[in-house]
């Protein structure tokens, strides 16, 4: 009897999977007939009824389809994964609260606190509604973060979700390059920032954050990687992004790719730190001895352009915050304030951009500094849980470092990789807001908490993946 119980709760799971996700399938298929991507993947789901690779492909669909590509598109993967996300971790635990996989105290403190303060400050705010629903979106994030987390069941979990990762890095950057061709493969124009794209993000700030997650981790891989075989694939990994993050031309992001490796080399491979290094030096001798190369460089990174009407933002920004120090204009209330600290005049060609910003984005803080829209939201209050963040993820981070590298050397590679991108994704945040916490934007931001959550995983975990890996001995033996 107890057999026959547990069959037909299998048929149950499979059967309850399988109208899941085709009446998924038939309302995309409805609405957007040219996602056959899409469709093949959610008919593999359909065929295989693979809870693992669900929840990775969940995970690719955060990141890949839940940016500005459609907004019904973007409804239907957050129902979607909400749904089938919501099932796997009830069906894995139930109503068994005591069994919910716990995260890291510091990682609790810094939630609890995040929300606090956004509530704190909604309510002290003139726009306490906006400020409200801008703490609900956080906090669906940080559900949708804690789903995942509590999915993990092995090393290997860890892996595949670094993979989807990658798979969704590739198809975000094939996408820009595509549109590129699409829309006409002009050098000049590219080198002049005459075209920009984000292919399916649209957004190329918010693209080329999964290249700042990524780079550095790949780049100790390929350090680590014993087979030619990986090696290759990890190289041509690397270059499908570099084309992507060429494509995007996204400042922040190189500047943060360039931090990241050298702090990775400097702790980790100090020769090839110094060649780096060297081969740096001698660029930097090439565009400024050699006219044309210098040209070029200026060009290609916009830097004639200066910061790009960022200190106009900084200085709009830090203006508002100065006047609103304790508890800021509120969460996502940035844009209804904005023009009561404008700078420039609005109709000079600064201020034109601004103007043109502000409509694109529907007001939302474009300050192009992770540290003061917290501020300007959360005045005092918000710019400390900001630089409470780093100081977090560097203490778990060297925490994990010296576990794994005692009881799962194997994976040193995966804590080394996530540090280096931490510092790279830390000291971008001073020049573009995306990719940390951006108040509920999931596809920006979820790759950096995925990479932050492996850690977390591995503080909390680690004898879980010890247990595996001892199977698996014994298995092989055996």
């Amino acid at each position: 009897m107890n057999f026959l119980s547990y069959k037909l709760s299998l048929v149950k799971e499979h059967l309850s999977i399988k109208v899941l996700i085709g009446v998924t399938l038939f309302l995309l298929l409805y609405q957007y007939g040219l996602y056959s991507a899409l469709a093949l993947g959610l008919l593999i789901l359909l065929v295989t009824h693979n809870h693992k690779l669900l929840i990775n492909f969940s995970l690719i669909l955060y990141v890949v389809f839940v940016g500005d590509i459609n907004e019904q598109m973007r409804t239907a993967v957050h129902v979607f994964n909400s749904f089938s996300l919501s099932y796997l971790l009830f069906n894995r635990f139930g109503f068994h609260i005591s069994q919910y996989p716990k995260i890291s105290k510091e990682v609790s403190i810094f939630i609890l606190l995040l929300i606090g303060v956004m509530v704190i400050t909604s309510v002290a705010s003139n726009h306490i509604v906006v400020g409200l629903l801008t703490t609900v979106k956080v906090l669906y994030f940080f559900i949708v973060v804690y789903f995942f987390y509590s999915l993990i069941t092995s090393q290997r979990d860890l892996l595949n979700y670094f993979i989807s990762l990658v798979i969704a890095g590739i198809i975000l950057s094939l996408s820009a390059v595509m549109t590129l061709l699409e829309n006409g493969l002009d050098l000049v124009g590219l080198v002049g920032n005459e075209f920009r794209t984000g292919g399916f993000v649209n957004n190329v700030n918010a693209l080329s954050i999964i290249f700042a997650v990524l780079f550095p981790i790949l780049i100790i891989r390929y350090i680590y990687a014993f087979s030619r075989l990986e090696k290759r694939l990890i190289l041509l990994v690397i270059l499908i992004l570099a084309s992507g993050l060429f494509v995007t031309l996204s400042r922040s992001t190189a500047l943060s790719i360039v931090i990241s490796t050298l702090y990775l080399f400097y702790h980790y491979k100090k020769k090839i730190f110094f060649y780096f290094v060297l081969i740096i030096t001698l660029v930097f001798l090439l565009v400024v001895l050699i006219d044309p190369i210098q040209q070029i460089f200026l060009t290609l990174f916009r830097l004639e352009q200066g910061l790009s009407n960022r200190d106009n933002i900084w200085t709009l920004s830090w203006m508002m915050f100065q006047d609103n120090f304790l508890f800021g204009v509120g969460p996502g209330a940035w844009g209804f304030e904005e023009f009561n600290y404008f700078p420039i005049a609005l109709n000079s060609f600064y201020g034109r951009e601004i103007v043109d910003l502000y409509r694109l984005t529907n007001g939302f803080n474009c300050s192009h500094n992770f540290y003061l829209i917290f501020a300007t939201d959360m005045g005092l209050l918000g710019l400390i849980v900001a630089l409470l963040l780093p100081l977090i993820f560097f203490l778990i981070t060297f925490r994990v470092n010296k576990k794994v590298k005692k009881l799962l050397p194997n994976l040193y590679w995966l804590p080394i990789g996530i540090n280096a991108m931490g510092v790279g994704m830390f000291v971008r945040g001073f020049f573009e807001g995306l990719g940390l916490i951006t108040f509920g934007r999931v596809s920006v931001d979820i790759p950096f908490w995925i990479m932050f959550m492996i850690l977390i995983f591995l503080d909390k975990n680690i004898e879980l993946c010890l247990v595996n890996l001892s199977i698996k001995k014994n298995t092989f033996i055996s």
